[in-house]
């Protein structure tokens, strides 16, 4: 009798190692809108991080003439910066993407700290998209002293 379940649990016991094994998930690609609001929100990033980082000809890459002008035009000095994101919402119109992000930062000018926070609309353009304009609270126009 001993043998019969050994004979019978062997067998189950190298069968469900196999049986227990990770599905391989596939990651479908974004197409059309979804993909361009991707694209709009890493662009958000990338423009935040530049400017963070007072990178201006990376900041120039990521935006129309116009956009580099009320970007640029807009900025105060600082020392240093943290800044955060949140993207709410995207529109695309025909050849014009607004994207909708709530911000949060703080700024540190000559040993003051400043901390802000709004809602902006970044309107970009093109393919690739690139930065053509900011709507309502600028984010980049801190600090405000």
């Amino acid at each position: 009798m001993r043998y019969l379940y050994a004979a019978l649990l062997l067998p189950a016991l190298l069968f469900l190692p196999s049986c227990g094994g990770k599905k391989e998930v596939r990651k479908e690609a974004l197409t059309g809108d979804a993909a361009v609001a991707r694209d709009a929100i890493s662009l958000a990033e990338s423009i935040k991080d530049a400017y963070l980082q007072k990178d201006k000809t990376a900041m120039k890459a990521l935006c129309t003439k116009n956009g580099y002008l009320v970007l640029i035009g807009s900025i105060k000095d600082f020392d240093s910066a943290e800044m955060e994101f949140r993207p709410t919402r995207v529109d695309i119109e025909n050849n014009r993407v607004l994207l909708y992000i709530q911000w949060r930062g703080r700024w540190v000018h000559n040993g003051q700290e400043f901390t802000n926070k709004g809602l902006a609309v970044f309107e970009l353009k093109g393919a690739p998209l690139k930065l053509n304009d900011i709507l309502r609270a600028n984010p980049f126009r801190q600090p405000e002293m």
